[in-house]
């Protein structure tokens, strides 16, 4: 065998045991789908007591004003790490809506979960059955409130990166309506808000 012929078949050899083992290497279409999968397994209400409750609740309380018999006291943001925590809430709560837009996850937790405390349930409010179905029957719906929710999100980074107090204040009010429309469409549709529902008092949030 001559010398060239040698080269050529070792050559040939030396590509397809690379072809196979890039082939071996390579991931499987399902293990690219499995990994790149969003987890659901945390309910609508773990991700609104968690993140979205106490995001917006930093950001309504980083602009409030309270009426006392001395006068009306302002809380603003005025150091750089007081309009940093602020901008950290915000971008939690635009990220949560990401997270809300995601098909297939359950309205409420499927088992108790030890600690956690559950909010009072009015009369009038809807089972969440019932808002289980409402938001499967029509996901976009939903989508378009979490994206509104989104719009104040966004809002209250703007006013943060301009320092803006007015603008952070606008956001707080952007980010109130589209929870009250969510909840009105989802948790009390009668318009009988929960003893602990958010809602603005002298000038702050609750």
């Amino acid at each position: 065998m001559s010398s060239r012929i040698s080269w050529m078949l070792n050559v040939l050899l030396a590509t397809l045991l690379v072809g196979a083992i890039w082939k071996m290497s390579r991931p499987t279409q399902a293990a690219v789908a499995e990994a790149s999968a969003f987890d659901t397994s945390s309910s609508i209400i773990e991700v609104m007591q968690g993140i979205v409750d106490p995001s917006a609740d930093f950001i309504w309380d980083a602009v409030s004003y309270d009426v006392t018999a001395a006068g009306v006291k302002e809380n603003i943001p005025k150091t750089p790490a007081e309009w940093l925590a602020v901008r950290r809430n915000a971008l939690q709560l635009l990220e949560a809506t990401n997270l809300l837009k995601i098909g297939g996850r359950r309205v409420a937790p499927a088992t108790d979960i030890p600690g956690w405390i559950k909010e009072p349930v009015a009369p009038s409010d809807l089972a969440h059955p019932a808002i289980q179905a409402m938001i499967d029957g029509d996901p976009a719906e939903f989508g378009r409130h979490a994206q509104d929710l989104a719009n104040g999100a966004l809002l209250a980074i703007r006013a943060v990166d301009a320092r803006s107090v007015d603008s952070l204040f606008t956001a707080g009010d952007v980010i109130d309506k589209a929870c009250e429309t969510c909840h009105l469409k989802y948790w009390y549709p009668d318009g009988s808000k929960p003893a602990e529902s958010l809602s603005r008092k002298n000038g702050k949030k609750k």
